[in-house]
């Protein structure tokens, strides 16, 4: 993600979708947008499955903050820290770190999307394995999400003093 941050400058929105999505429609990619134009104290906006596979589903609706559709504000992208470690939990940082700024966080349904689960794509032991880590990454970033705002926040004020 900072690769493409990086990659195209700034910008007033920003898209995020995972790539292996079921039945995106611009729609979709409207209900993630629109917030965002609408209302600029909006900074993020996080679209929750709410039909599909039965595992996605439960997922989505319990654990949304880990949903890869998202809708985000230029201002918000321009703040953000080193994103690099993060990898899977690259949403569950991101949310933490919207809610600790306490930005406006919208999460429209978007209905008749889904995506491909990890043992769809490669098998089930595999794709389990896969999801299990994607986990532990998720659940890492919960835990330690502030200890990297706060080294990112040091470093700011140690290059802003040189």
């Amino acid at each position: 993600m900072n690769t493409g941050i990086n990659y195209a400058g700034p910008a007033n929105y920003w898209l995020f979708l995972d790539a292996d999505l079921i039945n995106l429609k611009h729609e979709h990619m409207d209900q993630l947008l629109k917030p965002l134009k609408k209302n600029p104290e909006v900074g993020m906006v996080v679209g929750r499955f709410v039909e599909g596979k039965k595992v996605v589903g439960l997922v989505q609706r319990f654990i949304s903050i880990t949903n890869g559709q998202r809708g985000l504000s230029g201002w918000f992208i321009s703040q953000l820290p080193d994103l690099s470690w993060t990898r899977f939990g690259v949403e569950v940082f991101m949310t933490r770190l919207a809610e600790n700024w306490n930005v406006q966080i919208k999460t429209p349904h978007l209905k008749g999307i889904t995506h491909y689960t990890k043992e769809e794509k490669f098998g089930l032991i595999p794709g389990f394995y896969k999801r299990l880590l994607m986990y532990r990454e998720c659940l890492q970033a919960h835990y330690v999400w502030r200890n990297y705002l706060d080294q990112d926040e040091e470093a700011k004020s140690l290059s802003a003093e040189h």
